[in-house]
């Protein structure tokens, strides 16, 4: 059986590109896609997945000081 993938293409890089971070031009929803069709395979870009984790945590961090602002 054939799977066929589409690589989700960047949003224009920012100029302060993170080799650490290579999904980090990636909207969230092209994560999330990605993420869909990995899961399909059976195989994980670990990348990928920490992009994820690491802006859920971003997300979580401001969330509490917009609450702890008001």
């Amino acid at each position: 059986m054939s799977v066929q993938t589409t690589a989700a293409q960047p949003q224009p890089t920012t100029g302060d590109y993170d080799p650490g971070r290579p999904y980090r031009d990636y909207s969230a929803l092209q994560l999330f896609e990605s993420l869909e069709v990995q899961h399909d395979s059976g195989e994980y870009n670990p990348d990928l997945v920490w992009e994820l984790a690491m802006r859920a945590c971003e997300l979580e961090q401001l969330q509490r000081r917009i609450s702890d602002a008001t």
